[in-house]
């Protein structure tokens, strides 16, 4: 009997706990563009794999993080997804779709306890158009590449504004 009436005191504290957010993080999206880069994709023979870069160059990239909420009292929350693409930098309205989405070098990144790495992009949808000189109108609606057997093509979808 006292056995049950710890485990209740047990069930009822993490029960509580679960419901104290003042430690947490919210979710958040960031949005940027940098000017006079360019990702560089380099193959990566030990892991059969493509290695994303981005570099100074010659075109613009455009980064959408989106950082999960998290808590200081939760272990392994910690999880972020960054899908980054490049454009000509003379462009002020870019349009790709299906298989030419790969010629942004566009490439998705799942980062966090239970990530499992950057993913090659299949087909969709990028297109942008210039607001600015500091904002683009950015929609993206692309499918990952699955990198396991378990795993299906992942939908990433937004609408954002992306800023200098």
């Amino acid at each position: 009997m006292k056995n049950l009436g710890f485990a209740m005191i047990l069930v009822v504290t993490s029960l509580g706990a679960c419901n104290d957010h003042d430690d947490c993080t919210p979710e958040s999206v960031t949005t940027n563009f940098t000017e006079g880069r360019e990702i560089v994709t380099v193959f990566n023979a030990a892991s059969n794999s493509n290695i994303y870069k981005v570099e100074n160059g010659n075109n613009t990239v455009f980064e959408y993080t989106n950082a999960k909420a998290q808590c200081d009292n939760a272990y392994d929350d910690e999880k972020v997804r960054k899908f980054t693409f490049e454009v000509n930098t003379e462009a002020v309205q870019f349009r790709f779709t299906d298989k030419e989405v790969k010629l942004t070098n566009c490439y998705f990144e799942d980062v966090g306890g239970w990530a499992r790495g950057i993913y090659e992009i299949e087909s969709g949808l990028i297109e942008g158009v210039k607001i600015s000189d500091g904002k683009w109108r950015v929609n993206v609606s692309v499918l990952t590449v699955p990198k396991f057997p378990d795993e299906k093509p992942e939908r990433i979808e937004f609408k954002e504004v992306f800023i200098k």
